[in-house]
This record gives C-alpha cells, sequence and structure tokens, in this order.
C-alpha cells in the first residue's frame, strides 16, 4: 500500500532492514521529571523519527500490523512517509480512519500492532500527539517546550 511518489523507487531491502536497531524515543531527565508532572518520554526528533520509521518491512498485503490495528490504519504508509520526512501526509495517512489520529497513541494499546509486527515499532504510539504547528506536523518532541 505504499504510495508511489513522482521519483520514487519503490525497492525496500528487508534483509537490511532487520538488522537496523531500534531507535528508543527520548527521556527528560529524572532531575527535571521529578519537578512537575509533564511526559517522562519526549519522543522522537525527526532524526531519530526518520530512523526509526525506516525499520519497517513493509510487509506484503494485508500487512499483519494493519490487521491488528482497530482502526485499520495504513500504518505500512505511514512509515514510508515519516521515513521520507513527509510528517503531514503521514498524519494524514492516520486521519483517514480516525478524526482523532493524534491520539491513537495515547488511548490504544501498542501492542496491538506492535505484536503483530515482525520488526517492532514503537514509533506509531509517539509520532505527533501534540498535533500541527504552522501548518507542518512535526514529531512529538519537535512540538515539546524545554
Amino acid at each position: 500500500m505504499i504510495p508511489h511518489l513522482p521519483g520514487d523507487e519503490l525497492v525496500i531491502e528487508r534483509k537490511i532492514r532487520t538488522r537496523l536497531l531500534p531507535v528508543l524515543p527520548a527521556e527528560r531527565p529524572p532531575e527535571i521529571r521529578r519537578l512537575d508532572f509533564e511526559e517522562v518520554r519526549i519522543g522522537y526528533d525527526e532524526t531519530t523519527a526518520r530512523l526509526e520509521a525506516a525499520r519497517c518491512l513493509h510487509c506484503p498485503d494485508p500487512a499483519p500490523c494493519i490487521q491488528a490495528c482497530p482502526l485499520h490504519n495504513d500504518i505500512p504508509t505511514a512509515l514510508w512517509l515519516i521515513e521520507r520526512g513527509d510528517f503531514l501526509r503521514a498524519a494524514q495517512v492516520f486521519r483517514q480512519t480516525s478524526f482523532l489520529s493524534e491520539i491513537c497513541g495515547r488511548v490504544c494499546p501498542p501492542q496491538t500492532c506492535r505484536n503483530s509486527c515482525t520488526v517492532p515499532q514503537r514509533i506509531v504510539v509517539y509520532f505527533a500527539p501534540k498535533g500541527e504547528t504552522n501548518d507542518r506536523l512535526l514529531p512529538a518532541s519537535s512540538t515539546h517546550g524545554s
């Protein structure tokens, strides 16, 4: 279901992708966290979001993550767009199945899609929970204040 974008080569090197190490979301330092009730995990910045999204194997249809998702979100396409740095279009993919897509990672147990995935992804949970800023959707940590 990966969209064919002009100039894109749709060659997925699955063997290489299986060797990519997971990128864990950044966390706020404990000495700062103890002073407030803000989130512990900040999420991903643009670079780390793209690295984590690049781990997706883009399984043939029907993708197990789509089948496991209660909303049947097109997770592989969204991750492909995140990998390419197109965060706004990735968010639009999630909005096709839910008008509250920014909170999906907060209310849906991540194990549903992650447990069905060959290379479990964490990015779906942390992708853009803060919404849009200046008409550009950003990864979670880019919208977090210091």
